[in-house]
């Protein structure tokens, strides 16, 4: 009797931890789209959302948790913007960003933007389109990036079947490694002939936004609070090193985008746009 009432103290008490995991922030609702909230970037203190159709990209001062501008692009359907990275080289030295990578992964491109910030206005500028292998012959589908920053390297990752929501016919994640394309050589056509090295991961449910940390992959998968789940994944060897369910902290949103803040690894939702800490997940 002791024993359970001891299991049903701990059990509630574990609930109601997870019943007050409270966001960093929450992103102030958007306006001039009906878009999702999908892929985002940070630099320093200040965080890129990108949306699907890549309508225009918001940017938050994290320091202020607040928006402070939005830049309005020519929408293309077809991209998703399912994941954003900072490269760690500038177009110009003189650029106050480095290159910001954003993955379209319906249509196996990766758009190289310049960032601009002059008189108080920011603007993004495409200087390469790196064009992924062909999803038909290299088994590869819905396809996203990975910079490696440190080491100037490209991950893409995806699945080795055409679903993201199913592991019919021994679907499996994906990683293969490249070397980054230089922003001078124009635009690349990517061949896996030329691939640094691979690794696979047993099937999960929708990636999601993905950033390399510590030398490091971490990734959220999920659309519901039952399989949201964020993994860190130590590239040399393949092996999931940490796990974390994201539901399983109280959370019943759609995780998105993943970056690092102050060297912190945190997530942001579909909708409302909520930011989380991944050490307030609940580790497996």
């Amino acid at each position: 009797m002791r024993k359970l009432l001891f299991t049903l103290f701990l059990t509630g008490t574990l609930s109601a931890l997870q019943a007050q995991v409270r966001p960093f922030m929450t992103e102030e609702p958007f306006t001039l789209t009906k878009q999702a909230r999908q892929g985002v970037a940070c630099y320093k203190n200040l965080l890129f959302q990108f949306h699907n159709a890549n309508p225009l990209v918001e940017i938050f001062d994290l320091k202020e948790q607040k928006r402070i501008y939005q830049i309005e692009l020519e929408p293309e359907p077809v991209i998703h913007c399912n994941n954003a990275n900072f490269g760690s080289v500038k177009y110009d030295k003189k650029d106050p960003f480095p290159l910001l990578y954003v993955s379209s992964e319906r249509d196996q491109r990766i758009i190289t933007y310049r960032v601009t910030h002059e008189a108080g206005k920011y603007g993004l500028q495409k200087v390469q389109t790196i064009f992924l292998p062909n999803s038909d012959e290299a088994s590869y589908y819905y396809t996203n990036l990975i910079i490696d920053s440190k080491q100037n390297k490209l991950w893409i990752t995806g699945y080795t079947r055409h679903s993201w929501n199913k592991p019919d016919g021994g679907n499996q994640l994906r990683y293969v490694q490249f070397d980054l394309p230089k922003v001078s050589d124009g635009d690349v056509v990517l061949d896996y002939k030329n691939c640094i090295s691979e690794f696979r991961l047993p099937f999960r449910i929708a990636t999601q936004g993905a950033v390399f940390h510590k030398g490091k992959i971490c990734q959220a998968f999920g659309c519901n609070q039952k399989d949201t789940n964020f993994i860190i994944v130590n590239p040399k060897t393949g092996h999931i090193e940490k796990e974390y369910s994201i539901g399983g902290a109280g959370i019943k949103e759609e995780p998105e985008g993943t970056f690092v803040f102050k060297n912190k690894l945190m997530v942001v939702t579909c909708v409302p746009g909520n930011i989380y800490y991944v050490s307030d997940f609940v580790e497996k």
